[in-house]
């Protein structure tokens, strides 16, 4: 069975795409950001029952795009993978937001740090990104400039003071934030396009610092 999901995050290329879903007994198999004018006006009408099977997938959707930083913790997913795979997508589904990995520094912690490559082919091969979040690990240079960098972007958010909220989707201060951090950053191919991770990395980091921002106000 398979549905397609829109959202609204309040990021402007993010808002452009709609997430496709492809579920199989209760479990995800697939998934896929298209583009919006992609999806039809109105969708084929499913029966009750399998209306069902998409229920927890909305609702974690729905955490997604409010900043939840685990929205896909009740999904069942089925990637029907190898024993690498496998491990490289647990590694990933325990990656929070607004962290950033090279395909070594995944390697190295599934203890193979020989493995970069193999990361790589496991990343572009993942049917089911944004769940299992591949769009977390870029090159190694970039990995290591932006670990660098976060401290000063996470005390520019807790100097801020906690952002204006908009009336949906992350703060648009926020927003400029993250963009403005990860402006210069190449952060190499996704299989969505570099436009979308590059959105959906904003997007995330958006968030953190929303969070942070808040936090500090309320430590005061």
């Amino acid at each position: 069975m398979q549905r397609v999901f829109t959202y609204h995050t309040g990021h402007p290329v993010l808002d452009t795409y709609a997430l496709r879903v492809r579920m199989e007994d209760y479990t995800v198999c697939e998934t896929a950001l298209v583009p919006r004018a992609e999806v039809p006006d109105n969708p084929p009408a499913m029966n009750g029952e399998s209306e069902e099977v998409f229920v927890v997938l909305r609702h974690a959707l729905i955490d997604w795009e409010t900043g939840d930083a685990n929205p896909w913790r009740y999904l069942l997913i089925d990637m029907r993978e190898t024993i690498f795979q496998e491990a490289v997508r647990e590694f990933l589904l325990s990656t929070n937001r607004a962290a950033l990995y090279s395909y070594g520094q995944v390697a190295k912690s599934l203890g193979d740090p020989k493995a970069a490559r193999a990361v790589a082919r496991a990343c572009a091969s993942n049917p089911v990104p944004l769940l299992v979040a591949c769009h977390r690990v870029v090159p190694a240079p970039t990995a290591q400039i932006y670990a660098a960098r976060y401290p000063k972007i996470r005390q520019e958010a807790q100097a801020a003071g906690p952002f204006p909220a908009s009336r949906r989707g992350v703060p648009k201060r926020a927003l400029r934030l993250a963009q403005a951090a990860l402006s210069d950053l190449d952060l190499g191919g996704y299989a969505g396009g570099t436009e979308l991770k590059r959105a959906l990395l904003e997007y995330e980091l958006a968030w953190k610092l929303d969070l942070l921002a808040k936090s500090t106000a309320r430590r005061g």
